[in-house]
């Protein structure tokens, strides 16, 4: 028997429907509108800006995998994943740290307790958020993606 809270089964009880979010993953890579929409959403006719940091890295090779090839993703629901993909869209677009407080929809913060002080997380869904950090070498600034979690687990 599935275990419920609050009505709802819980992420790792619900099947996704595989051929659906194969399909969401490939539109959402694949969808030329999308993207202009998404830039028109994010840029909000604003000039463009020097990046000031490459693209993201990730910590986890699963989650890279999720990013980059659409795969692997059965542990997250369908909202999950195409929030995840939104905002790493977006991630990807802005020059700086500041930018990424402007965007309210974005729900970025800086954690400030336990062992993920220092980090920062941007919100997905309800309860998951995704987890990064903001990394230097000798050459450049990145975002570090580290993970994707449930607050209330």
């Amino acid at each position: 028997m599935a275990k419920h809270n609050r009505g709802k089964p819980l992420t790792r009880d619900i099947n996704l429907n595989c051929k659906g979010i194969d399909t969401y993953i490939n539109d959402m890579k694949t969808s030329s509108a999308r993207q202009e929409t998404l830039n028109t959403k994010v840029n909000k006719k604003r000039p463009q800006k020097q990046k000031s940091w490459e693209n993201p890295r990730f910590h986890c090779k699963k989650l890279q995998k999720i990013y980059e090839t659409g795969e692997g993703y059965h542990k997250y629901t369908v909202a999950v994943v195409e929030n995840f993909f939104e905002k790493m869209q977006i991630l990807e677009m802005v020059s700086n740290k500041s930018d990424l407080y402007q965007y309210k929809n974005l729900g970025f913060h800086k954690l400030e307790e336990g062992k993920r002080k220092g980090h920062y997380a941007v919100w997905l869904t309800g309860n998951w958020r995704l987890i990064m950090k903001i990394e230097e070498d000798e050459v450049s600034k990145y975002l570090l993606i580290i993970e994707i979690v449930d607050y209330h687990h």
